[in-house]
């Protein structure tokens, strides 16, 4: 599907987000992607955590990937979500909206 977002792991490693709701894991050294995870409704957002996870957003849900686990754990906004990016604090990302910016707290439903 169309490429809508892409994002740089911190190991150099690429990563897009599509139209048809996938994300996609591509190594700047070559060989096929690798679909990681899907969302509902198409990617609109892609960022990085400061820990080098990875945040898909798009609709009405937020994932979120762990390299090292390869484990997702999903979670809902109650807005669509247009874009994201890191922050400000640690455990947060922001979030572009229909009715502005909406600053989520990773940590609940991360960690318990």
């Amino acid at each position: 599907g169309s490429v809508r977002c892409v994002a740089v792991l911190p190991d150099g490693r690429i990563v897009s987000g599509s139209e048809d709701g996938t994300v996609q894991l591509y190594d700047p050294q070559g060989g096929p992607p690798e679909t990681i995870l899907e969302v509902s409704s198409g990617v609109s957002g892609l960022c990085t955590l400061p820990d080098g996870r990875l945040v898909a957003g798009g609709g009405n849900e937020i994932c979120v990937w762990d390299p090292a686990t390869r484990e997702v754990v999903p979670g809902t906004s109650n807005e669509r979500i247009f874009c994201v990016a890191a922050g400000p604090g640690p455990n947060q990302i922001t979030c572009g909206t229909a009715n502005g910016l909406l600053i989520l707290e990773l940590s609940p439903w991360l960690w318990g």
